[in-house]
């Protein structure tokens, strides 16, 4: 799990220029884009806070209660840093004077706050679980199945709509709406892949549950073979691969009983 979301932002940061790359910005909104120092700074102080719940919870109460202190302030700091960040990007976005580099920047921003946003509740979901086990009651392995299969419902609903999304743009048959292709088809597949991530680590804490490696290299396959631009695939292929989704998508419902 190391440096888990530090590696996804620095991948959302490329999808990002791969995004609005036909229009070539202006040098002050480029430079305001790749002035993320701070973002990638907060990101890795929050990754090393869960690496460090995950190895204190069982090193007693006051190293689990410091952990979880020091998590929460990173979190704090990470939320104020991708305010920042988005704000002044989106302040250099409404200043350009070309209205076809304001669409394919605002388009490139929602991707980036959305990202952001699942950042966040991410951190938030460990750091509420880390502290729910402070408590008596369920076991260990019962407690993150709970929080896994929350996550695993929660992205086959991201998943089903990623398709339906997705197929929708296909019948647009426009080339400008590629980019909505992909980023609906990839959201879909990692939101996937993140969910069993979970699950992987629920069964490493001692849940009795299906191994995901199948279900997680299926994922991987899928976003290995999607292309990088237009007019690579066709119609058909292309709603060949939302279709393939879908299936796994319903593959990990029927595993998991959700």
């Amino acid at each position: 799990m190391k440096d888990k979301w530090l590696d996804d932002w620095k991948r959302t940061k490329k999808k990002f220029e791969e995004l609005t790359g036909k229009k070539k910005p202006s040098e002050k909104l480029l430079g305001i884009f790749r002035k993320s120092s701070g973002m990638e700074s907060a990101l890795k102080s929050c990754d090393k806070g869960i690496e460090a719940l995950d190895k204190n919870w069982t090193q007693g109460d006051q190293k689990r209660l410091k952990s979880q202190q020091d998590m929460q302030k990173a979190i704090v700091s990470f939320k104020k840093e991708a305010d920042k960040y988005t704000q002044m990007l989106d302040s250099a976005i409404a200043k350009s004077k070309d209205a076809e580099e304001k669409t394919v920047y605002y388009r490139g921003l929602k991707m980036l706050k959305a990202k952001l946003a699942e950042y966040a509740d991410s951190y938030e979901q460990s750091l509420a679980f880390d502290q729910a086990q402070l408590e008596e009651g369920e076991s260990y392995a019962d407690k993150h199945w709970k929080i896994a299969e929350k996550k695993l419902k929660a992205a086959v609903s991201t998943a089903v709509a990623r398709v339906k999304t997705a197929a929708a743009v296909v019948s647009k048959e426009k080339e400008e709406s590629w980019p909505d292709f992909i980023t609906n088809l990839t959201q879909g597949i990692r939101e996937l892949t993140w969910a069993l991530e979970n699950v992987q680590d629920a069964r490493k804490k001692g849940a009795e549950l299906a191994d995901p490696a199948g279900l997680l290299k299926s994922l991987s396959t899928l976003e290995g073979k999607l292309p990088n631009g237009p007019g690579v695939l066709d119609a058909s292929q292309m709603l060949a691969f939302t279709k393939t989704l879908a299936e796994i998508a319903k593959a990990v419902k029927k595993t998991y009983k959700i």
